[in-house]
């Protein structure tokens, strides 16, 4: 998952930044997002995450995309596209 003992720490560091409780589940879709330079959907996410190390639910990345969003971390894309309603970018910060 965070390869780098220093990318870890940045994500809590951005969290902490927004005042957000810092929770295994966040920093995961955090690293997801940040990962790469591309839109993602909830789906996507979910897909990434190894379910056999962390349960993961579709209302935890909904609600956690939604906080993130809410502090301006991501914002939503409004494109629609068949597998999705949205999708979601990590802002810079």
């Amino acid at each position: 998952m965070f390869v780098e003992n220093g990318n870890l720490e940045k994500a809590k560091t951005l969290l902490r930044q927004f005042h957000i409780k810092v929770t295994l589940v966040r920093l995961v879709i955090l690293h997801i997002l940040q990962s790469a330079e591309k839109e993602w959907t909830v789906t996507e996410i979910i897909a990434c995450v190894d379910l056999k190390l962390i349960k993961i639910s579709i209302a935890s990345v909904y609600k956690t995309l939604m906080l993130f969003e809410k502090v301006g971390i991501v914002y939503k894309s409004r494109i629609q596209i068949p597998s999705a309603t949205h999708l979601y970018l990590v802002e810079k910060v």
